[in-house]
């Protein structure tokens, strides 16, 4: 098991609203909704264990999915070694950024503490 930094972040997701646009009445909040959406979600601190021995998709715990507004259905559940049963929620693909690159994996959500993140 070894402990690091590293930085997540949801991938944006550009929706079709199924409205037309008149590009010759362009107001400046949807000029500024764009550039929002151009940008992108914020990159997230977030502290990393590796555990080799694992045997499940990346998990991502409760609180940091509550800050980054993350939801899904349920996945199942896990039990830790200690005997406690978690449950688990589906995510979704989420951008890890660790040692300086990029990578995209599916995590599942679950109780984590005092880890935002566990990688097997």
């Amino acid at each position: 098991m070894t402990q690091h930094m590293g930085y997540i972040k949801r991938i944006a997701e550009f929706a079709d609203s199924g409205h037309e646009v008149n590009k010759t009445n362009t107001s400046l909040l949807s000029i500024l909704v764009a550039a929002s959406m151009a940008v992108g979600p914020a990159w997230e601190h977030a502290r990393l264990l590796m555990y080799s021995g694992s045997e499940h998709p990346p998990l991502i715990s409760q609180l940091l999915s509550d800050w980054m507004v993350l939801h899904g259905p349920p996945a199942g559940g896990v039990t830790q070694a200690n005997g406690d049963y978690l449950l688990l929620y589906e995510v979704g693909k989420l951008h890890l950024g660790l040692n300086g690159k990029p990578v995209t994996q599916n995590f599942l959500l679950t109780q984590l503490s005092p880890y935002d993140i566990m990688l097997g």
